[in-house]
């Protein structure tokens, strides 16, 4: 099912113009990715437009955002359409109109991609998207600093700092050869873990006291009210971190975190150990992801959406699933 890295080169090399997009709030990878082919595809020319949703600020540091659209989408065309890090396109959003309208080309990382492009390029067993955007680049485009640290922050993002298992040697080759271009990898580093802004703090707090064992402790779930994040004067951005770290109580496998994005609109952020897959669990509510990382949407109230999880959770460690 997948295209060959010489097809999209070879697309992209066509293209005078490239819309440039990833999934509906994005994380590290999805920037990285985005942010990473901006950089390249702009120093060889092309137009280039960068489409994000607003992101944590911690990753405002990331080279690119100049090329972050800031228009009308209806007023946007160009030659390709290069969806990254997105397994279906109604995870793209405002976005998702490009690919019924531009030939797409789909890179991505996702088990439950849908191969949705013109072109497709997917592996599951890469560590991220970011990791696949260094392969399609090493060779063909000359790599830069501001490129190579957008393709670290994306590998560091979806390896959970190189802790996950989906850090392969082939992954800490390439970070090997990325250090090579004199960035402050550390710095880097400890922006995306070790930094948070006062309001993160103060939601996650709030978070952590609504927390719940269950089935004997291995699943942790939470939630967080739109209430709370508009009474710290934050966003759904602001609550990205909060179900890696309830995955850290000891003796838990899967952490469920459900925040409210507005009226009778749910998200679940989901994460485990290798003895869960939280994609299938997600795929039950219309998510996916990968079996440690997965989402899902409720279109229901807060109170109801995690009533829904929790019975689904507790029903499947009593059949022994």
């Amino acid at each position: 099912m997948n295209n060959s890295i010489e097809q999209i080169r070879e697309a992209l090399e066509k293209a005078e113009s490239v819309i440039i997009a990833a999934h509906t709030n994005p994380d590290g990878d999805a920037i990285g990715s985005v942010l990473a082919f901006s950089n390249a595809l702009n120093n060889m020319g092309k137009k280039v437009y960068a489409l994000l949703e607003d992101y944590a600020e911690k990753y405002n540091f990331v080279p690119g955002k100049e090329f972050v659209y800031t228009g009308n989408y209806d007023d946007l065309t160009a030659d390709v359409f290069l969806s990254l890090d997105c397994g279906d396109t109604m995870r793209l959003k405002n976005a998702e109109g490009f690919v019924n309208k531009i030939y797409t080309i789909n890179v991505d990382h996702h088990v439950t991609n849908e191969y949705f492009g013109n072109l497709n390029y997917v592996d599951p067993d890469a560590s991220s998207t970011s990791e696949i955007v260094y392969r399609i680049l090493n060779g063909w485009y000359n790599m830069d600093k501001n490129t190579a640290i957008c393709i670290y922050v994306g590998i560091v993002n979806d390896t959970g700092g190189f802790r996950f298992t989906n850090t392969s040697p082939a992954t800490m080759s390439v970070v090997s050869e990325l250090m090579t271009y004199n960035f402050n990898f550390s710095d880097v580093y400890n922006r995306i873990y070790h930094s948070r802004t006062f309001k993160e703090v103060k939601i996650m707090g709030e978070a952590l006291q609504n927390t719940e064992l269950l089935c004997d402790g291995k699943f942790v779930i939470s939630h967080v009210s739109m209430d709370t994040i508009k009474k710290y004067g934050g966003t759904i951005r602001d609550v990205q971190g909060v179900s890696e770290y309830l995955k850290g109580i000891t003796g838990t496998e899967v952490s469920i975190l459900l925040y409210e994005k507005g009226d009778n609109e749910v998200k679940g952020s989901l994460r485990s150990e290798d003895s869960f897959d939280v994609a299938e669990l997600s795929q039950k509510f219309g998510g996916g992801g990968h079996k440690k990382s997965a989402g899902c949407t409720f279109k229901t109230s807060l109170e109801e959406a995690v009533s829904i999880m929790k019975n689904e959770v507790i029903s499947r460690f009593k059949k022994g699933e």
